[in-house]
């Protein structure tokens, strides 16, 4: 699913560099790896207590179908549309983080600091 591909790159902005995307997608998986529905690890209950409250924070501030789309990819079914509508709520909101001496094509390098920030609220 995390696979580098065209579908991953926000369109409002320019592409994004391979180094962006490759934090970008790494740190997606690490949040399905963590919070995603996978019985097997020892993470159970930490998943059931602090996915939703992650989620709930998402709410706030993302575009509501970008937040199912977050849901999906948890859940390890996440359809090719929902790549590129998470990749560009998820660009909105740390463009809106960053400050705008972070060139446009770089803002996924810091996608484990502003999900990181995000969950601290949570």
């Amino acid at each position: 699913m995390f696979y580098a591909s065209e579908e991953w790159q926000p369109s409002s902005c320019e592409k994004q560099t391979e180094d962006a995307m490759s934090i970008y997608l790494l740190s997606l998986y690490a949040l399905t790896s963590l919070f995603g529905s996978n019985p097997d690890t020892d993470y159970v209950d930490f998943n059931a207590t602090h996915s939703f409250h992650f989620l709930t924070v998402l709410r706030q501030t993302l575009f509501p179908p970008a937040c199912l789309a977050f849901k999906h990819m948890l859940e390890g079914a996440l359809f090719f549309f929902e790549k590129r509508l998470l990749s560009e709520a998820l660009y909105q909101l740390f463009r809106k983080c960053l400050p705008q001496t972070i060139p446009d094509n770089q803002v996924f390098l810091y996608t484990p600091y502003i999900l990181y920030a995000n969950f601290q609220k949570a």
